[in-house]
């Protein structure tokens, strides 16, 4: 442990960084803040940033949604330079619309680069820095730590660094969830992650429960089975405890384009919103059907010799997947990513997720708790 090798005089490259050797106290800014604490399951949702932040100001509140995690930070450099895209309006809103607001931190997907960091005792500091700089200057109420495609050699390396951006983040009663994919043989997207020790140090872990068929693969398939996201699940969870777990779903689809050509068949894919979806199969007066074993609808279609294929996400198919979060005892659902839903989509995760508030009582059971009030009444007298 400490450092193991000096190349320059201003670059340390460490295995783990000892935790004393972060002086928080430094930097940073004590802002009062509630500790969060949610009541039933979590329905989270992120939302994609571009060159401008949302105006959710105009937006209609979402019912029933919890927390929402606005693309914002990235790591651009070598020297722990963050890149912000952070707007105090959209924090505000949201606070106003009563979501809490956990901003993702990303590595760009960028293994190179994530090494370097992994490595530099000093560019750690910075992205700290920064980062707790930024959730006391906005009001944040977390990050979502979204480290992608790493060399499975910087794992310890990558535990390490959660470790210290936790404490400091836990100084402020900020959350701290990471995202992970959900257990595979893939070496920098699967094995790059201490799942065990990263299931202590969080606060809540995000599985990502897709892509089942990546956007690259070389056959086509469903982005998110339902028997695929259950052994995801399973597999999650002899690591890291189910209160701590947040299920990952895909508001998007895929429609599968394949060309078959000399007895060989190429695939080539592209991402589909909801409407999108929906606007394809009635262009092309395509009916889905329902697959009782991928816990989907299913499409399919040839035009111009080429034939496609679509496995549907869509209410139905969300909502088996969000009662799963029920069925495991997980902390809640987040969906990647905001837009990519139809309104539908909100009623059934609230009804799944919010049951209480999702169905009002009855007269019948209004006139049952009135009656079980009156009894206690009567006792304490």
């Amino acid at each position: 442990m400490g450092i193991t090798a000096k190349p320059r005089k201003e670059e340390k490259i460490v295995d783990v960084i000892p935790e004393a050797s972060l002086g928080y106290t430094a930097y940073q800014i004590n802002k009062p803040r509630d500790k969060t604490v949610f009541t039933g399951k979590i329905n989270a949702v992120w939302d994609h940033v571009g060159i401008v932040n949302r105006n959710l100001g105009v937006e209609p509140a979402i019912d029933g949604l919890d927390v929402i995690l606005p693309t914002w930070f990235t790591i651009t450099n070598a020297e722990g330079m963050v890149l912000n895209k952070a707007d105090q309006r959209y924090v505000t809103d949201a606070h106003e619309k009563r979501y809490k607001v956990w901003a993702l931190l990303s590595n760009g997907f960028d293994r190179e680069l994530t090494r370097k960091i992994l490595q530099d005792v000093t560019a750690q500091e910075n992205v700290i820095r920064q980062i707790v700089l930024y959730v006391s200057l906005y009001n944040l109420d977390g990050i979502n730590l979204d480290f992608e495609n790493m060399y499975e050699e910087d794992k310890e390396r990558f535990t390490s660094f959660v470790k210290l951006l936790a404490t400091a983040l836990h100084e402020q009663n900020a959350v701290l969830s990471v995202d992970v994919t959900v257990p595979s043989n893939s070496t920098f997207w699967s094995r790059c992650y201490d799942r065990r020790e990263l299931g202590k140090i969080a606060d809540y872990v995000m599985v990502m429960a897709y892509d089942e068929h990546p956007r690259l693969s070389p056959v086509s398939g469903s982005v998110a089975s339902y028997g695929w996201v259950e052994k995801g699940i399973a597999a999650t969870l002899a690591d890291i405890p189910k209160e701590k777990v947040i299920l990952g779903i895909p508001f998007y689809t895929r429609e599968w384009e394949e060309t078959s050509s000399n007895g060989t068949v190429k695939v080539q894919a592209k991402t589909l919103s909801m409407s999108q979806t929906n606007e394809i199969l009635k262009d092309n007066g395509v009916k889905p059907v329902w697959l009782e074993d991928k816990g989907q609808y299913y499409a399919e279609y040839t035009k111009r010799d080429k034939q496609y294929k679509i496995w549907l996400e869509e209410p139905a198919s969300l909502k088996l997947k969000a009662e799963l979060a029920l069925t495991y005892q997980l902390a809640g659902v987040a969906a990647w990513r905001k837009d990519f839903e139809e309104q539908q989509t909100w009623d059934v995760l609230k009804t799944v997720l919010k049951p209480a508030a999702a169905q009002p009582e009855n007269k019948e059971q209004q006139e049952q708790k009135k009656q079980k009030k009156s009894k206690r009444h009567k006792k304490i007298k």
